[in-house]
């Protein structure tokens, strides 16, 4: 009789810690969907760094000084005009200056690791080979991404060996 309770006993508590997050799944992460919604190989910027973009004013605002340096100024893309910032949070991933063309973002993968407040948007730094003919123009890559509406407190870009890139806390 006695085994019998510990048997059903020990039934009920491992049915019970198989409902609870484990070790290794409270260190996994989740994922979300992530989107280039517009690139550019000119966006003046000196240096590599990571841009939140919360609403439409705040995208009006960093929109302004791309758009000026065209005559006639250029309008808010459409990619970026119908953004739902109650769904949606942009994040402007800018390489910093390079010394002539053909250095580029891409996105890896479509979802974005995510655990707790961490965003790491998985990107490689593209670079001209070394026998590749470039122009010898100055350029300031950047790309806008959209991920669902959530706080983020840190982000991250991470190539796809692991190696950190560049990280931000807002």
């Amino acid at each position: 009789m006695n085994t019998n309770k510990f048997t059903i006993v020990a039934v009920i508590l491992i049915a019970a810690n198989a409902c609870r997050p484990g070790i290794e799944q409270a260190h996994s992460s989740d994922t979300v969907p992530i989107h280039v919604a517009w690139r550019n190989h000119q966006c003046r910027s000196d240096a590599a760094s990571i841009e939140s973009i919360q609403d439409a004013d705040a995208l009006a605002n960093w929109w302004q000084p791309l758009a000026s340096r065209q005559l006639p100024a250029k309008p808010l893309p459409e990619s970026l005009g119908t953004i739902d910032f109650n769904e949606s949070t942009l994040f402007v991933v800018l390489m910093g200056r390079q010394p002539t063309a053909g250095y580029d973002i891409e996105l890896y993968d479509d979802r974005a690791p995510v655990q707790r407040a961490s965003l790491t948007i998985p990107a490689n730094w593209k670079k001209p080979s070394p026998d590749m003919m470039v122009a010898q123009v100055m350029t300031s890559p950047c790309i806008v991404i959209t991920v669902p509406a959530q706080r983020y407190d840190i982000v991250s870009v991470q190539d796809q060996h692991g190696n950190s890139l560049l990280e931000a806390h807002f």
